[in-house]
């Protein structure tokens, strides 16, 4: 069974978070199983380019916006047994940043997009190549099942075997453009209706997907049947019970041989859950690196995140405070998004220095660092399709905090529902005061020393692997 999944995300080059992540551990799991062929697509942004070693296929065509072409490259490299191509258009992108920069959409992502999905299937139609399933992720892949039905032109392809797959990794991101832009895909202009893509009168790329795939997947069961609720379904939940039947709710999982304390050569010193001085050598190496005290003897927290009201920023900002300025906890925040958010934290820097450090960047290097040098991560997201750092967090045994919803919710056993079996803390309602509630238990446990030290054990023998979701993503492509 041949397998395409397109992506406009690969980690560690061209990636802003989750997406990024599955787009590179998913289909070199998947072409790890016997009957599976694997190929994966992806924008080749300039990061991909300056860094990456490709090779040109050969393979050189024109792709439609309306009546303008835009000339288009394949190019490929081998990885892990998985076959990566790379669209390249300098035009779409040769830039800075994968979506935008400074903090602003690129006005033309649309097009960006949409060119890019064209190219992947004029590249099958133009080399004959055979997939059985086309396996597309989120609002930037979500036009393919029509692309694959109608061509770039819309007139039709000779034949279009391929099913297809769209997993929604976060439903908030949907897509929405301006009914002038819809010109620009040459589809025909039935699929700007109510039953397609139209939405409000706009285009809803996300509902596309959603409508047109043979198959919508999500990143957690739990996040599956919230998207059929007002509350986390944002305007799209109606269309998604009417294909409730062909919604299905996969956890997402973790390589865990390229996430390994025991190996990893990114991180200060190597353990694992039954020798754990390693980790003691990583704690202390991050505290140095953020100027903190290395006499305190308090849990040491970080926060690795995009800086987004989804991720419980203001929640963050509303009860932080009074821990840093008692001296109760130190806190590392990495990551990059609103300014505002970014004006916060530097505020933090001046006003908390020596409990607070911040670096506003993304930095995944970092990130590993300071994951195996925190005693607890906190992650106080409003919603959270599934969410990976819990699960990186765990594995090398740093203790979640977080807020008891969608893949946190699927993912970690509160410690004081559980205490014999739980791997953090979890908190519900989304209110300051429960976070608060949470945090409070979180120190208490940890100034037991022989109750933190299980807890963390259990937390690290957690199973995220993601050959577990690469099993069942095998068994839903064969149903199709």
């Amino acid at each position: 069974m041949k397998i395409l999944f397109v992506s406009s995300e690969l980690a560690p080059l061209a990636s802003t978070g989750g997406l990024g992540n599955i787009a590179r551990a998913l289909p070199e799991a998947l072409a790890g199983r016997a009957n599976l062929t694997v190929s994966r697509i992806i924008p080749m942004y300039r990061s991909v380019a300056e860094q990456q070693s490709t090779s040109f296929t050969g393979t050189r065509f024109t792709v439609p916006l309306a009546d303008r072409r835009y000339e288009v490259e394949i190019w490929s490299r081998e990885e892990n047994h998985v076959e990566t191509l790379w669209v390249r258009c300098d035009e779409c992108f040769d830039r800075h940043g994968i979506y935008g920069s400074n903090g602003s959409s690129y006005a033309d992502n649309f097009d960006r997009f949409v060119l890019f999905q064209k190219a992947v299937v004029a590249w099958i139609d133009l080399t004959g190549r055979a997939f059985d399933v086309v396996h597309a992720n989120d609002w930037q892949t979500a036009l393919l099942p029509l692309f694959l039905r109608y061509g770039t032109d819309g007139e039709g392809r000779a034949r279009h075997p391929e099913r297809t797959v769209f997993t929604i990794h976060n439903l908030a991101y949907q897509g929405i453009f301006e009914p002038g832009d819809f010109a620009r895909t040459n589809l025909p202009h039935d699929c700007f209706r109510v039953e397609v893509c139209e939405y409000f009168g706009k285009i809803n790329c996300m509902k596309a997907g959603i409508v047109r795939a043979d198959a919508i997947t999500t990143v957690s069961p739990r996040y599956a049947s919230e998207i059929l609720t007002p509350e986390f379904g944002h305007g799209l939940e109606g269309v998604l019970r009417e294909r409730r039947d062909s919604l299905h709710g996969i956890l997402n999982g973790v390589d865990d041989q390229a996430w390994n304390p025991a190996t990893d050569t990114a991180i200060e010193a190597n353990f694992d859950c039954d020798h754990t001085a390693g980790k003691v050598r990583c704690r202390e190496s991050l505290s140095a690196e953020a100027g903190f005290d290395s006499g305190f003897e308090g849990p040491l927290a970080v926060m690795v995140t995009r800086l987004a009201g989804q991720k419980g920023i203001d929640l963050l900002a509303s009860v932080l405070p009074g821990y840093l300025s008692s001296g109760r906890l130190r806190f590392c925040l990495l990551g990059s998004g609103e300014e505002r958010y970014e004006r916060l934290f530097r505020e933090w820097n001046g006003e908390y220095r020596g409990a607070f450090h911040s670096v506003l960047r993304f930095d995944p290097l970092r990130a590993r660092r300071w994951i195996a040098g925190a005693d607890l991560i906190l992650i106080p997201s409003a919603f959270e399709p599934c969410g990976l750092n819990q699960m990186y967090a765990m594995r090398y045994g740093t203790i979640p905090v977080a807020h008891a919803v969608g893949g946190l919710l699927d993912t970690i056993k509160d410690a004081g529902a559980s205490p014999s079996t739980g791997t953090g803390f979890l908190f519900s309602p989304f209110t300051p005061e429960a976070f608060d509630d949470a945090l409070r238990r979180a120190l208490q446990v940890f100034g037991r020393s022989g109750d933190w030290s299980e807890l963390r054990r259990r937390a690290m023998k957690r199973d995220f692997s993601i050959r577990r979701m690469a099993a069942e993503y095998a068994d839903l492509y064969e149903s199709l």
